[in-house]
């Protein structure tokens, strides 16, 4: 089957909550239609495991490539996994997957109880995947109706949405789709069981269960094998979402917010959550440092690349209160400055803001305005390439990079599509798009990993 469009939908977090906390909405996430063999090929391999499977050693499944685990947690109102919190605790200590849990459905219990219940044995844990339902026929009850087990369902997806502030991803089969899920809870993200390598999925899913039995040395039993439905940007951006706020006041009172992530039509949205901002030239920064939490290339570099100097900066620019003279470029139409806590755009060479940005030990650079003041600027190029843009929106400072190469053009639609108030163009482009972020369990996230040597600029956000 051809492929489709990702139409983004859902919301992984609720969006009122979110910016309640963070003040900024979170995105959507769906997933395509596929063929069994495109999604094979994406390789975003994944476990689910349970009492069934025996002793994991995750130690040693992490030299495997394994992306993700979901672990059975609860089924109906009165069972726990016996082995769940022993993974819990071994996977997280011996591992920094992405780790989630899953409850199965029994019919002949109620499905507000069962969310109740589920939601009671997970709420103190910290986990980056989307809850899961898994409903099926198998083992199952067969005293209930085909509607009251839907009434039931929903009973259960309504009640753990409501008090967790999150979205319930389904997990079922071909036969629990048709019979449970189609026309009933279209809404809702999907995991599907399907185990024949060659068959098409005529519905959008997020994840794909490909394998029952699956055997390896750092496992004492079999275990179940999945696909994630989308690239690896696709998968790091749902665990950023999941990871944005937790569900759990109490967990979220000790954990620093690096960084809030969005998404939107064509675009994929950073909000660090930094108290500094500055500019580091001659050297990237370290990705040792801690306080470190987003980099990417600001200005632009000219003609010489391997030996560092502040006249080879395209502009003045300033850097930790200092000011330095850079060369003229004339496509350079905007400037950016940071001081005093807040952020300034202004369009022109800077003579207006790197002054103050120096006298008041802050930072600044010039680059292309994109979009001053919510009004598209004057187009300066057309081509195809990946693009990426510092911006202001509502009050918040953010960078946004476009999802794939596209016409400049289009990117400054998808820039306005978003709402932004500012766009300042970053420097772009084969290696110079090389750019990371720490993530909200302080681990790093490359975006584009082709590094190149060159010596340039790169603005900074600090913890």
């Amino acid at each position: 089957m051809k492929r489709k469009t990702k139409k983004q939908l859902l919301s992984i977090l609720p969006i009122v909550l979110v910016a309640l906390v963070v003040g900024v909405a979170v995105g959507y996430f769906r997933g395509h239609k596929t063929t069994g063999e495109t999604r094979i090929a994406r390789q975003m391999t994944g476990i689910d495991i349970s009492a069934h499977t025996g002793q994991v050693d995750f130690r040693e499944m992490t030299k495997d490539d394994i992306r993700f685990v979901y672990m059975k947690a609860t089924e109906g109102i009165t069972f726990v996994d016996s082995l769940m919190p022993h993974n819990f605790e071994t996977a997280r200590r011996e591992t920094s997957l992405p780790l989630g849990f899953y409850h199965f459905f029994r019919f002949d219990d109620d499905g507000t109880q069962q969310a109740d219940f589920f939601y009671q044995n997970i709420k103190d844990k910290f986990y980056e995947l989307m809850p899961v339902l898994d409903v099926e026929d198998w083992t199952n009850s067969k005293q209930k109706t085909t509607e009251e087990r839907i009434a039931a369902i929903g009973d259960f997806i309504q009640r753990f949405e409501q008090i967790s502030g999150n979205r319930v991803m389904i997990y079922t089969n071909k036969d629990g789709y048709k019979k449970y899920i189609k026309g009933h809870f279209d809404n809702q993200p999907l995991w599907i069981c399907s185990l024949k390598e060659k068959d098409d999925l005529d519905y959008e899913h997020l994840f794909w269960q490909y394998k029952h039995r699956g055997r390896f040395r750092w496992a004492e039993g079999e275990v179940d094998l999945n696909v994630f439905n989308g690239t690896p940007d696709d998968f790091a951006f749902m665990i950023m979402l999941q990871t944005s706020i937790n569900h759990n006041p109490k967990v979220l009172e000790n954990a620093h917010l690096n960084m809030v992530c969005d998404t939107a039509a064509g675009l994929n949205i950073y909000y660090p959550q930094y108290s500094r901002v500055d500019l580091s030239c001659g050297r990237m920064p370290n990705a040792l440092d801690s306080d470190v939490i987003y980099c990417a290339e600001a200005a632009f570099t000219g003609v010489e690349a391997k030996l560092f100097r502040h006249n080879n900066i395209a502009g003045d620019h300033v850097e930790n209160g200092n000011y330095h003279k850079g060369y003229v470029c004339r496509t350079n139409t905007a400037c950016f400055a940071w001081y005093n806590q807040e952020s300034h755009f202004s369009l022109g060479n800077g003579h207006d803001l790197l002054p103050a940005a120096a006298k008041n030990k802050g930072m600044g650079f010039c680059q292309v305005s994109i979009i001053h003041k919510g009004q598209a600027q004057p187009l300066w190029r057309q081509n195809n390439n990946f693009y990426r843009a510092l911006c202001m929106k509502e009050g918040k400072l953010c960078i946004i990079d476009s999802k794939e190469k596209i016409p400049y053009p289009a990117f400054v639609d998808y820039l306005q599509q978003y709402g932004v108030d500012e766009a300042l163009y970053l420097d772009m482009g084969p290696g110079w798009n090389h750019s990371w972020y720490r993530d909200n369990r302080n681990r790093l996230v490359e975006l584009f990993p082709h590094v190149h040597d060159y010596t340039t600029n790169w603005i900074t956000f600090y913890k």
